[in-house]
This record gives structure tokens, sequence and C-alpha cells, in this order.
């Protein structure tokens, strides 16, 4: 039976949200996921509503202790999530490769009212987690990312990155059928251009961009641009293997893939929003970074899920690239991007898993 994956989830005092989350990860994802938490000012104990709150629903955090991050550094994680603003803010940096999400909730210790009130919000909180935060850490790709030399920050809530290597192998004789497949299947999926917008991995996508800022209108998703483009009657065209299969993806998901060649981008990766200054030239042109979300390196803007930058873009001669997709959190999952993609490179000729 394979070891389990390890989470390390992090708040400030380490006495309410993130005791909440261990408990909860623990509880239902046992024996998939092995969960700790720990604060970066830790307090003195576990907050008491927040043991009763999980006592409620048959969890025993009371022999839970507030741990100091620092005790956690040099241990193998294969996910850290921040659960308020302060430690996203304050989040250290790991030795070894690990992703970093953000899902950010409410303090309960600021709660204010009657006993009853304040024991709500403590309820309230501990059920959020549970939605979001446990669905999260069941959905994540760490087995697509696994092995991979990157750190990775997420800094933008609801998103997940999930992270393939390819290779452009040998016989792409069956390229074309697969091409045309995705392209049959869309224009099955959707009657009319119209009905991409309220799809559910296109909703939420415009929902995720609006939060970083970006009018999801003016600068659309890639894949619903790409999607729009299929359903007006233009075909997926034959570019290299690995960008086909690329497109695919993003068509069959209706997420924004990027492809980016070995060694085009650094191994210290944040996504985030751009700030003011922030451009590259894209595939289009010169495009303005502003509000947009984005993925940057130790050097400056790598990709953004709108339109794609010439530093990374796959040559001709390219014969290994990374792939990634950005998801939206509770939508598409990394298991769904796993199977999808591996089902496209076994019909096109493209090595994946390198």
């Amino acid at each position: 039976m394979a070891e389990p994956k390890r989470v390390l989830i992090l708040c400030t005092g380490n006495s309410c949200r993130s005791q909440m989350a261990e408990g909860l990860v623990n509880h239902e994802l046992a024996g998939i996921w092995m969960a700790r938490s720990a604060g970066t000012r830790p307090a003195e104990r576990v907050h008491p509503l927040a043991v009763e709150a999980m006592a409620e629903v048959g969890i025993d955090i009371s022999g839970g202790t507030p741990e100091s991050v620092d005790r956690y550094l040099d241990a193998p994680w294969d996910l850290v999530i921040t659960v308020c603003d302060s430690a996203k803010q304050s989040c250290p940096v790991f030795p070894g490769p690990v992703e970093t999400l953000h899902s950010s909730f409410p303090d309960p210790a600021d709660a204010v009212g009657s006993d009853e009130e304040i024991m709500n919000v403590f309820r309230a909180v501990r059920d959020d987690i549970r939605k979001r935060l446990v669905e999260q850490v069941r959905g994540w790709s760490a087995g697509a990312s696994e092995g991979s030399p990157f750190e990775i920050r997420v800094e933008l809530e609801g998103w997940e990155l999930f992270w393939a290597k390819l290779a452009s192998g040998g016989d792409h004789s069956g390229l074309p059928e697969v091409r045309q497949r995705v392209v049959d299947a869309v224009r099955r999926r959707y009657a009319d251009a119209s009905e991409i917008a309220a799809s559910p991995p296109i909703a939420a996508l415009r929902k995720l961009f609006r939060a970083a800022g970006c009018d999801p209108t003016r600068y659309r998703p890639s894949s619903e641009a790409l999607l729009r483009r299929l359903v007006k009657g233009a075909d997926l065209p034959s570019i290299h293997p690995l960008v086909d299969v690329n497109n695919c993806l993003s068509a069959e998901l209706g997420v924004p893939c990027c492809v980016m060649r070995e060694g085009s981008f650094g191994s210290h990766l944040v996504f985030r929003a751009g700030v003011a200054g922030e451009k590259y030239e894209s595939l289009r042109g010169p495009f303005n970074l502003e509000n947009k979300p984005l993925l940057v390196d130790e050097t400056g803007p790598v990709d953004a899920p709108i339109t794609g930058s010439t530093r990374v873009m796959v040559e001709p001669a390219t014969s290994q690239a990374w792939m990634v997709a950005y998801l939206p959190v509770g939508v598409v999952t990394g298991d769904d991007a796993q199977r999808t993609l591996g089902a496209l490179a076994l019909d096109s000729g493209v090595e994946y898993p390198v």
C-alpha cells in the first residue's frame, strides 16, 4: 500500500482553523493523506470551542498542541496550505520542491455575540473547511506533479495547477484523428458559442478571473477563446505534437493549458495576480499583465492563462516540455486532467508520463 501523501496546514496561532483542518483531513482522507498543522506565531492552547465544534462531528482534537512552523521546515511535504492571510504573507520558504496553496477562512476566535452565536461561527468555519479545503486536498494533482523540480506557490485562491512532463515520442500518425475527435466532441457539447460561458469550468474560471481583478469578458480564459473558435467552425491546427496534445486537453476539459519547453523557466514559481508594469511578448504581441492571473519565476513573467509567452513557447526542435493546466478547484480535478491527458497522449504517440 502506498504511503499517504503529506500536507502541512498553516495559520497564525494554530489554535482554531488549522487544527480543525488537520482533524478533518486526517478523518476524511485517512490512508490517503496525513495532515499536520502549525502556526507562524503559535498560541498557548487549542481553542476550546474548536475542540467542541469538532467533537460535534465525531472528531477529537483535544490532544492537539499549537506548534511552530519552524519544527516542520525540513520535513518532506507534498503540499502546504495557508488558511489565513497573515500566514500566507509570512509563510516560510521550504527547502524542497513543494506546492503552496492558499484557502482563506475567517478566524472564529474573533467572533462576538452570545455564546450560541459565537459557537455557530465556529461551526460555520468548520463546515466551510470541510467543504472547500478537504475537497481541495482530495482533488489535488500531486500524482502528476510528483518528482517535478519546482517549488510552486499558488497565491490566488480557488486555483489548482496541474503539471505534467511530456516528450514528443515517435509515431504521431494518430494525431489528426485525435484532434478531429476532440473538435467533434466540443461541437456536440455546445450547439452555439453563447452556451460556453455557462459551462461549469468556464463559469468558474470567469469568477476566478474577476477575483484577480481581470474582466473575463475583455480578457477571456484561453480555453474559452479556444472553445468559441471550434464551435464557430475552426479546426484544431497541426502545430507540434506537444502543442496539439496541450490544445486537445484544454478543449476537452475547458481549462487553460500551456506547454513550455524544458529549460525555459526557473524552479521557483508563483501563481498570483500581475502587478503594474508587468508585461511580456505574448503569442499575440505585447501583453499587459496587470491584474491578470500570472505565473512568474525568479526572473519574471512566465505564462498567463489568457495568452502564452514567446519566452517559453515550444519550438520545432523541442522534444520535451512541461505542461501546466489551470484548474478551478472543485470543478475540474487533477485526477480528471491526469486521466484525460493519459488517453490523449496514448492515442497521439506523445510520451506521458515521462
